[in-house]
């Protein structure tokens, strides 16, 4: 996938996270599956003194799908 003007404005290119989880996400120390499951990077050191943890799920539309396949390839820390 290829960001476009179009995509960065698509409602699906988004998840409205609370701030905790909306800077991890960014930084790339959490994604989610396409189920709605959180995956927590090996490399955020103490997931749990951020109120993070992997019991975690998010609402998701199956067109988060594709955007979340990108993230998880292109913006997720995984371990070493």
């Amino acid at each position: 996938m290829r960001l476009t003007t179009m995509t960065s404005l698509n409602q699906y290119n988004g998840l409205l996270l609370l701030a905790n989880l909306d800077k991890a996400f960014d930084r790339g120390y959490i994604s989610f599956l396409d189920t709605g499951k959180i995956v927590i990077s090996e490399k955020l050191a103490e997931p749990e003194v951020l109120g993070i943890n992997s019991k975690m799920r998010a609402s998701l539309q199956r067109y988060h799908q594709e955007y979340l396949v990108f993230h998880r390839e292109q913006g997720f820390r995984y371990s070493a």
